[in-house]
């Protein structure tokens, strides 16, 4: 068995192609850079329009995806992702600032994705990355 750090390394090897997707220009920016520190590849989606338009054209390992955004929101997107037989495979992380998140918790579950964070622990990473 690798060592902790190792199998670390072994594993951001095989996340090339990261999708970060916020309508807010300030935290898509940061989440870009912050993931682009750690080595990755990134592209960046400006809502949820652009990131189903993005996901159509490109293979991607990971998306990064707030829930409040216009037109198409980050649930739209977690649901379009659920029915297409590609991209249900792509590890979703949700960021949201969502003070009811208890509900988005949820709901995110129900549409297939386990990993959720608010926006407030995301500012943190920054601070102290």
């Amino acid at each position: 068995m690798l060592p902790a750090s190792e199998n670390l390394d072994a594993k951001r090897g095989s996340l090339e192609q990261i999708l970060v997707v916020d309508d807010q220009t300030t935290q898509r920016q940061k989440m870009s850079l912050a993931v682009a520190a750690l080595g990755y590849k990134v592209d960046s989606a400006v809502d949820g329009k652009d990131a189903l338009l993005k996901l159509r054209d490109q293979d991607y390992d990971l998306i990064l995806l707030d829930i409040l955004m216009p037109e198409i929101d980050g649930f739209d997107v977690m649901e379009f992702a659920k029915k297409d037989k590609r991209l249900k495979e792509i590890p979703i992380i949700v960021i949201s600032a969502l003070d009811t998140e208890m509900d988005s918790v949820v709901k995110a579950i129900v549409l297939g994705h386990r990993i959720f964070y608010r926006r407030i622990l995301i500012r943190c990473c920054y601070a102290h990355g």
